[in-house]
């Protein structure tokens, strides 16, 4: 929440009194360009934030996190030997 003593400062800066015109001007233009630049940040990182989780959604829907192949592309001694490892296993 914006405090009094903060607004006063605000309107003191962005009014313009005759003699001090176009510091008003400038005031104003800071602030829209201010502006401008925070909205343009805003934007940017909600869409590149879309972009990584789209990016991140296809790659893991092309490639799984998880790949199995069958027991029988295995030798008989690697899948023996993959049984006994396997059968020690807990879970």
């Amino acid at each position: 929440m914006i405090s009094p003593i903060e607004w006063i400062l605000a309107g003191r800066y962005l009014r313009a009194r005759r003699e001090e015109g176009f510091i008003s001007v400038i005031a104003v233009f800071s602030l829209v360009g201010i502006a401008l630049g925070v909205a343009t940040l805003i934007i940017v990182m909600a869409v590149m934030n879309g972009f990584r989780a789209e990016l991140l959604g296809r790659i893991i829907g092309i490639n799984g996190h998880l790949v199995v192949h069958g027991i029988s592309d295995l030798d008989a001694d690697a899948r023996d030997n993959f049984i006994g490892r396997l059968s020690g296993v807990q879970g």
